[in-house]
C-alpha cells in the first residue's frame, strides 16, 4: 500500500520503497521455492544492499531460561535454522549475482579456562 502524503517526495519515496519490496520478493521467491527455503537471510542481504551496506548479520537465537523457551526450543534447533538461513543466502548470492562472499563466526567463549565455544551468529559480507 502506497500512503499519499501532501509532500509529492513523500509518495514518491514509498511507491520506490514498495516496488523494491516487491523485486525483493519476487526474486526471492523464486529462489526460496525453487530450494524449499525460507527467505529469511534473502531479504537481510537486499535490504543490506538496497540501504549501501556490505555486511549484515543472521543471528541464532537461544532462548531464555524458562519453561516455555525450553519447550521452544526443544521443537525448534534454531542452530540449525541459522546454518541452514546462512548456507541458502549464501546459495542465492552466488546464483544471482556476481559478488564474492566471506561468512564470518560470531562466538564466544565460556566454561572456567574459556575452552567452551558457543556460536552467537554468522556474519555475510558481501563485495563487488
Amino acid at each position: 500500500m502506497v500512503v499519499a502524503h501532501h509532500c509529492g517526495h513523500g509518495l514518491q519515496i514509498r511507491a520506490i520503497a514498495l516496488k523494491n519490496i516487491l523485486l525483493i520478493r519476487a526474486i526471492g521467491a523464486r529462489f526460496a521455492i525453487k530450494n524449499k527455503c525460507s527467505l529469511k537471510g534473502i531479504i537481510d542481504y537486499e535490504i543490506a544492499k538496497k540501504l549501501g551496506k556490505n555486511e549484515f548479520i543472521i543471528p541464532i537465537y537461544y532462548p531464555k531460561d524458562s519453561f516455555l523457551s525450553e519447550r521452544d526450543a526443544s521443537m525448534n534447533n534454531y542452530s540449525k535454522i541459522a546454518i541452514d538461513t546462512k548456507n541458502n543466502t549464501k546459495k542465492y548470492i552466488e546464483e544471482n549475482t556476481n559478488r564474492s562472499i566471506m561468512v564470518e563466526e560470531i562466538t564466544t567463549k565460556s566454561g572456567f579456562y574459556g575452552n567452551l565455544t558457543t556460536t552467537k551468529a554468522y556474519k555475510i559480507k558481501f563485495f563487488k
